[in-house]
């Protein structure tokens, strides 16, 4: 090196692009270190990191036990936990455990108190007081495994308690007992414009809606983001009191990109971190710390815990999993997946392929609510490409398929082969277009949470069309219009006994057809004067002989009905006006006539007049019949006669 001979040479952590350590001195090996043994062999660096992309449901992957859970469904191995040289195979055994071990600490006298003011931000609240700690260097497979995780080395208790969340994924926070007033820890609101120093050595603005860690006078973090430089472990430390909480995840959030500040702590509570590792990673760490020799003695374990366990079971049946997923899944199968997974399963039947089991949500996964989430569970570890390949089968009942697919679009072709225009019009109207065409509120559908002024529903098609005439007469001397829609039965319709909220609205599908014609000054075609109804009842028995219907078999009369198809009595031209029936049936199908000039001066039409007919769907599909054959005319058809 540099032209001098060297059998060796002495390098920092730096300099071996090991970490940040350099101004300490050299890396020192073992003296019984055999020579020529590979550096990662030395120090234990041999390993594989897997990068892993998450959805923003799985906050519980982001930890080395989540992921395990997800290996051990993939590959069929059980996930074991460790307590105290104990390998156990039930997540519910240690935690069994902990409390045997947790239950004398919480008994033991120390003057730290825990409060918790703001029990919806903060159910749950874990601190571990400990003395006596040595603060010293980490041993070299724990800082490795956290440069290999991205994180820094700092000390040995900084170090657990980073590892202890990468872990189990609880981020956990260490306090300098010397520097907490009054032995109090508060979690609380912070006050409007209260201002605290975080541990990046930034002065923060704090609002009232951000939680802070205090003690009796002051901040000294805050909430599941970062801890506050007045009271950080320092060279010194030997009192700890070591935080572990569940903090709720939209205000973290809110905290932490209010001020841009994203840590690895506010990462997971902003995702949900399972309430239940609190104390499991307080055991972690003190486990931990003694097996690297810190030291330190257990002064009191404090757990103000407000958290209420929603016991969440599912229902979840072989049909459904067929129904979703296209193939037969074995009891014994999604039992094993589930399992692996942390799910409760308890088998109800089972029967062959066909049978029911109920599944107990574990408090790790909020995300999970409902049979198709277990179903999915199920599909990304059997696989996507074990699912096969098969077409859908969408099975509609004949009166939907008939009526509401069939009918309705057949009639618009029919509407359109005769020359009309679709109008789309808006199905809630104000009360200023009410009073304009002299229609009565009160036989209108009221809502009771109105968009702005449309606050009523449409009882029938004439309101809506006559909006489209009245915005389009300056363009169009002439309009020839039909309108499909469902119209809401007025209120008197509904029994006064049902409930408003349970009992739904009766709505009828109905088609509408109007039609604008100036008067034919020379008389032909239609009488003069006749030329908007003769036209509507041309259109009306075109449409109805097109759905299979006989000329014969249809009817005008001009008896009186109160159907809701009906216009009010003012709209209607006295003359000119009749019920439609078919086959002499005694509900009619429908209204036909002209609209009343009287009513049509508002509009400012001048002398155009005004068809109009209304048809119920429902009654007009009871009478649709198949449509027979006619054999063509061996004549030329004629379309206007005009011989003299």
């Amino acid at each position: 090196i540099r032209g001098v001979e060297s059998s060796g040479m002495v390098c920092s952590e730096r300099e071996l692009g090991l970490g940040d350590r350099h101004k300490h001195g050299i890396v020192v090996l073992p003296p019984d270190l055999p020579v020529g043994t590979p550096l990662e062999e030395a120090l234990g660096l041999q390993d594989t990191i897997l990068e892993v992309e998450l959805t923003p449901n799985r906050g519980d992957c982001q930890s080395i036990l989540g992921m395990a859970r997800e290996v051990a469904a993939l590959t069929g191995n059980p996930v074991r936990y460790s307590f105290e040289n104990d390998l156990l195979d039930q997540r519910q055994a240690l935690l069994d455990k902990l409390n045997s071990w947790s239950d004398p600490l919480k008994s033991m006298d120390d003057t730290v108190q825990i409060e918790i003011q703001d029990q919806d931000l903060c159910p749950r609240y874990s601190a571990l007081v400990i003395d006596g700690l040595q603060l010293a260097e980490s041993p070299w497979w724990l800082k490795w495994r956290l440069i290999n995780s991205g994180v820094r080395p700092i000390s040995n208790l900084v170090d657990v308690t980073n590892y202890v969340m990468l872990e189990l994924g609880e981020p956990q926070h260490a306090f300098d007992r010397r520097f907490i007033g009054s032995d109090r820890i508060v979690v609380r609101r912070a006050a409007e414009g209260e201002k605290m120093t975080t541990l990046d050595g930034q002065e923060r603005s704090l609002i009232g809606s951000d939680l802070v860690i205090a003690d009796a006078d002051k901040p000294v973090g805050l909430a599941g983001v970062m801890g506050g430089e007045n009271s950080e472990i320092r060279e010194d430390t030997t009192d700890i009191i070591l935080e572990a909480a569940h903090f709720e995840p939209v205000s973290n959030r809110k905290t932490a990109s209010r001020l841009g500040l994203r840590t690895e702590a506010s990462a997971r509570f902003e995702k949900y971190v399972d309430p239940q590792l609190t104390v499991w990673s307080l055991w972690r760490s003190w486990d931990l710390l003694q097996q690297i020799g810190a030291g330190g003695r257990i002064q009191v374990l404090r757990d103000e815990n407000y958290w209420q366990k929603q016991e969440k079971t599912i229902n979840l049946g072989s049909s459904k999993v067929q129904q979703l997923l296209g193939i037969e899944v074995e009891s014994a199968q999604a039992d094993k997946i589930l399992a692996s997974l942390g799910f409760m399963v308890e088998i109800d039947a089972d029967q062959s392929n066909d049978w029911q089991m109920q599944v107990g949500v574990p408090s790790f996964r909020p995300d999970v609510g409902e049979e198709a989430d277990l179903v999915e569970e199920l599909a990304r570890i059997i696989g996507f490409d074990q699912m096969g390949e098969r077409l859908p089968v969408a099975e509609f009942p004949l009166q939907t398929t008939r009526f509401e697919k069939s009918l309705i679009v057949e009639l618009k072709k029919i509407m359109k082969a005769l020359g009309l225009t679709e109008s789309y019009g808006y199905s809630m109207l104000s009360v200023t277009t009410l009073e304009r065409y002299g229609l009565k509120p009160e036989n209108f559908l009221q809502l009771s949470n109105p968009l702005g002024e449309f606050e009523f529903m449409q009882n029938d098609l004439l309101a809506p069309l006559l909006l489209t005439v009245e915005r389009n007469k300056e363009y169009f001397k002439q309009m020839r219009l039909f309108s499909q829609a469902s119209v809401f039965l007025p209120v008197d319709k509904i029994s006064s006994q049902a409930d408003p909220i349970q009992t739904p609205v009766p709505e009828k599908p109905t088609l509408a057809v109007m039609l604008v014609r100036e008067p034919n000054a020379s008389g032909r075609i239609w009488k003069k004067g006749e030329e908007a109804i003769s036209e509507a009842k041309s259109l009306l028995l075109a449409l109805l002989q097109e759905l299979g219907m006989q000329s014969e078999a249809i009817s005008l009369d001009r008896t009186l009905s109160t159907d809701y198809f009906v216009p009010p009595k003012a709209w209607q031209h006295k003359g000119r006006a009749s019920l439609v029936r078919v086959d002499g049936q005694i509900e009619p199908i429908g209204w036909l006539g002209e609209l009343n000039p009287a009513q049509l001066a508002k509009l400012e039409l001048g002398e155009r007049r005004v068809g109009f007919f209304q048809l119920d769907l429902e009654r007009l599909a009871k009478c649709q019949q198949d449509r027979q054959f006619v054999p063509f005319s061996n004549y030329p058809a004629i379309v206007l006669d005009v011989s003299l």
